[in-house]
């Protein structure tokens, strides 16, 4: 769990919005400057691990999104087809088409 947290120190170093970071710095210091007696700060540690490896750290995230997929959600539709192609013209024309010719 402990390694859980420290990855993630690293990976969100420079996100100052992130509340949830100073609880996990302040965890990382052990439980004496934790605040709490020895088992409310495992079970803490444990749960931030949790929230931090299969959850996102951002809370608005997690109130809209489930970090499962649902395999019953379409992907690979007509309409993912049609604006692939259409964008791939638009994109390859725009390419094409300089304000001066170019040589190869």
């Amino acid at each position: 769990a402990i390694e859980v947290l420290r990855e993630a120190t690293i990976l969100h170093d420079r996100d100052h919005l992130l509340e949830l970071l100073q609880k996990i710095e302040l965890l990382l210091q052990g439980s004496y400057a934790y605040g709490q007696d020895q088992d409310a700060y495992e079970i803490d540690i444990r749960l931030e691990a949790c929230l931090v490896k299969y959850r996102s750290l951002y809370p608005e995230v997690r109130a809209v999104r489930s970090p499962f997929d649902d395999p019953e959600t379409p992907v690979e539709t007509f309409r993912s087809y049609f604006l692939g192609i259409v964008w791939v013209v638009i994109g390859s024309f725009v390419n094409e088409t300089p304000g001066e010719p170019r040589q190869p």
